[in-house]
């Protein structure tokens, strides 16, 4: 009983990291005032080419969907096994 309830818990923290770090990596790369300021922004000329391309941001955005994907896939396995 007691490792039903953790694997559960387990299970239930995954979703909400997996769909809210997905919803991050989704939104961050279109907010200029957010992604235009980071460190690697304003240290790194190097980088700053690669971090202010529409190419990366899709990437990151790419990401983003990989993980809400996993997070709604595994809520729909979880609860569907439940019946």
């Amino acid at each position: 009983m007691r490792e039903e309830i953790l694997n559960s818990l387990n299970v239930i923290v995954y979703l909400i990291f997996s769909i809210l770090s997905g919803f991050i990596l989704l939104m961050i790369p279109w907010i200029d005032v957010i992604w235009n300021n980071n460190f690697f922004v304003r240290e790194c000329n190097f980088l700053k080419i690669i971090f202010l391309s529409n190419y990366f941001r899709g990437m990151v955005t790419f990401l983003g969907l990989l993980n809400f994907y996993s997070g709604f896939e595994e809520f729909f396995s979880f609860f569907l096994k439940k019946e």
